[in-house]
């Protein structure tokens, strides 16, 4: 899981593109690290994907909140 967009990854010192190209990881998961925005796009990140092995599975929750009712 990583933030959603490259711009953010990039000043966390994630360098996608690199972690993708080299085969480092077999799926790469943008989501929102508070509250999820429903407008962002993904097309950084299949660019990215499409042409290698890595999947690309966005998420609109950064986890799964337990303990709240």
């Amino acid at each position: 899981m990583v933030p959603q967009t490259l711009a953010e990854c990039d000043s966390l010192g994630f360098d996608i593109p690199t972690w993708i190209r080299e085969g480092l990881i077999d799926y790469v998961c943008p989501c929102d690290m508070g509250f999820p925005d429903f407008n962002v796009s993904y097309d950084q990140f299949s660019s990215l994907t499409r042409a290698s092995s890595c999947f690309l599975l966005p998420s609109r929750y950064s986890h799964v909140v337990s303990g709240f009712r």
